[in-house]
C-alpha cells in the first residue's frame, strides 16, 4: 500500500485539479510578439530600399551594389550578435534590448537623411554611402535585438506551452512580413504604380517610422519575474541543437543568395509593376501565417522535425520550378505562384524549430545559442553580396540554383534527428508512464524527459 501511494503521488494531476494557466505567462511574451511584428514589418519594407539603390544613376544602381549594401549589414550583424550573446548571458536580456532600441532610432534617422535630404544636395555616390550606413545600423539592430529577444522569450515561456508561443511568434513575424508589402501597395496606389525613386521614398520613410515604434516597445522588457521559466528544457538528445543550428545556417546562407533579390527579379525579369510585386509578397506571407497553424497540427503526427522536413521539401520543389524557367517556357503566373509557395512554406518552419531548440538548451546558454541562430540571418545578408555578383554574371534563374543546393543540404541535416524529437502526444504519454518505471527511491525532481533518473536540464551544457 505504501509503495502504491508513492506511485500515485507521482502521477500527473488531472486537468480539473490544476489551476487555469494565465493567457500570458509573463509580460515579455506579448511584448515579444508585438516587437517581432514591428521588426519584420520594418524589415520587409527594406525591399523598397534595395529598389531605390538599383535605380540610382551614374552607374551606382547595380545588383552588385545592392549585394554590397546587404553584405555590410551582414558583417555588422555578425559582430553585434557575438557581443550581444555574451552581454545577454552576463548582464541580462533587457539592457541589450534597450541598446537595440537606441540603434533603431539612429538607423531610422540616417535612413530619412539619405532619402529626404541628401538627394537634392549631393550626388548618387553620397546617397549610396548614406544608405550603406543605414544598412549597417540595421545590421546592428538585428544582431542585438534578435539575440536578446530569443533569450528572453525562451526564459518567459514554460516548456509545456513553449511550442504554442513559438508558433505565435513565427505568426507575428510572417504577419509583419505581409504588412510591410501591403503598406508599400498603399503608397504605390496613391502615386503612379511605377518603379521610380519618389514613389519609393514614401515607402522607405514609412519603414523608418515603424522601426522607431519597435525601439519604443523594446524599452518595456523586464528580466525580473521570469526566473521560473528560465530552467532549461528537458531534452532527449544532446545532438538535436547542433544539427538544428547547422541546418539553420545552411538555410540562411541559401536564402540570402535568392530572397533579397526576388522583388528585383519580379521587377526586371518578370516585368511586374510595384503593386503586383508587393501583392505577391504580401499574399506569400499571409499564407505563411496560416501555414504556421497547419505545421503545428502536422507536427502532432510526424513530430516537429518531420513536419519541418516536409515543408522544406515542398519549398524546394517550388524553387526548382523557378530555376527551370531559364530553359523552359514556364508561364509568368506559374513562376509567381512558385515564388509564393516557396516563401510561404519556408517561412512557416521557424516557430516549430525554435521551440525544439529552446527545449534542448539550458537557460544559462540561451544567449550563446541565440547568437548561433543569429548567424543564419547574418549569412542571409552576407551571402546577398555573392548573390548580387552571381546575378550580374549569370542571371537570376541560374543564381537560384545555389539556394536550392543549400536548402537541400539544410534538409539533409535534419535527417539524423528526425526521430530524436517525439510528437506532442507521444511525449505526453512518455511523461505519464515515466514515474511508474522509476524505483521507489527516485523522487519526482529526478525525472528527465525520457523518464530516466538523473537526466536534468541543469546537466545539459550543449
Amino acid at each position: 500500500m505504501r509503495r502504491l501511494s508513492r506511485l500515485l503521488s507521482r502521477l500527473p494531476e488531472s486537468p480539473e485539479s490544476q489551476p487555469p494557466s494565465p493567457m500570458w505567462p509573463h509580460r515579455n511574451v506579448p511584448l515579444g510578439l508585438l516587437s517581432n511584428f514591428l521588426s519584420t514589418t520594418a524589415g520587409s519594407i527594406g525591399i523598397a530600399r534595395d529598389a531605390y539603390v538599383l535605380l540610382l544613376p551614374e552607374g551606382v544602381g547595380t545588383a552588385t551594389n545592392v549585394g554590397l549594401m546587404e553584405g555590410m549589414s551582414g558583417v555588422v550583424n555578425l559582430l553585434t550578435s557575438f557581443a550581444a550573446g555574451v552581454a545577454t548571458d552576463r548582464c541580462g536580456r533587457s539592457p541589450v534590448l534597450r541598446l537595440a532600441a537606441a540603434a533603431c532610432v539612429l538607423q531610422a534617422s540616417v535612413t530619412c537623411l539619405a532619402v529626404l535630404y541628401l538627394p537634392s544636395r549631393s550626388g548618387p555616390q553620397t546617397v549610396f554611402v548614406a544608405l550603406c550606413a543605414a544598412s549597417t545600423l540595421f545590421g546592428a539592430v538585428k544582431g542585438s535585438y534578435f539575440v536578446a529577444l530569443e533569450a528572453i522569450f525562451g526564459d518567459s515561456t514554460p516548456q509545456a506551452r513553449r511550442t504554442s508561443f513559438y508558433v505565435y511568434k513565427q505568426m507575428s513575424a510572417t504577419a509583419g512580413l505581409s504588412v510591410g508589402p501591403l503598406i508599400a501597395v498603399a503608397c504605390f496606389a496613391l502615386s503612379h504604380d511605377t518603379w521610380t525613386r519618389p514613389e519609393l521614398v514614401s515607402v522607405i520613410v514609412a519603414g523608418a517610422a515603424i522601426a522607431v515604434a519597435q525601439g519604443v516597445v523594446c524599452l518595456f522588457f523586464r528580466d525580473d519575474g521570469c526566473g521560473g521559466a528560465r530552467v532549461g528544457g528537458l531534452c532527449a538528445s544532446r545532438r538535436v541543437a547542433p544539427f538544428l543550428a547547422a541546418s539553420s545556417l545552411s538555410l540562411g546562407f541559401g536564402s540570402g543568395i535568392a530572397y533579397k533579390f526576388l522583388p528585383l527579379y519580379c521587377m526586371q525579369s518578370l516585368e511586374l509593376t510595384p503593386i503586383a510585386t508587393h501583392a505577391i509578397i504580401a499574399l506569400m506571407q499571409l499564407t505563411a501565417t496560416a501555414l504556421n497553424l497547419l505545421i503545428r497540427r502536422l507536427a502532432r503526427t510526424t513530430g516537429p522535425i518531420g513536419a519541418a522536413f516536409l515543408f522544406m521539401l515542398v519549398a524546394n520543389a517550388a524553387l526548382a520550378l523557378v530555376c527551370l524557367s531559364a530553359d523552359l517556357p514556364v508561364p509568368t503566373p506559374a513562376i509567381a505562384i512558385a515564388i509564393g509557395v516557396r516563401g510561404a512554406f519556408m517561412n512557416s518552419i521557424g516557430g516549430i524549430t525554435g521551440a525544439v531548440l529552446n527545449d534542448h538548451i539550458s537557460s544559462e546558454h540561451r544567449g550563446k545559442w541565440a547568437t548561433l541562430q543569429s548567424l543564419s540571418k547574418t549569412t542571409w545578408s552576407g551571402s546577398a553580396f555573392i548573390g548580387g555578383a552571381l546575378i550580374d554574371a549569370v542571371g537570376y534563374e541560374r543564381t537560384f540554383l545555389w539556394p536550392l543546393a543549400f536548402h537541400t543540404l539544410g534538409m539533409c541535416l535534419l535527417l539524423p534527428i528526425l526521430r530524436s524529437v517525439p510528437s506532442e502526444p507521444r511525449r505526453r504519454r512518455q511523461e505519464e508512464v515515466a514515474p511508474l518505471n522509476l524505483p521507489a527511491t527516485a523522487g519526482a525532481g529526478d525525472l528527465g524527459c525520457d523518464g530516466r533518473a538523473g537526466c536534468r536540464a541543469s546537466n545539459l551544457a550543449v
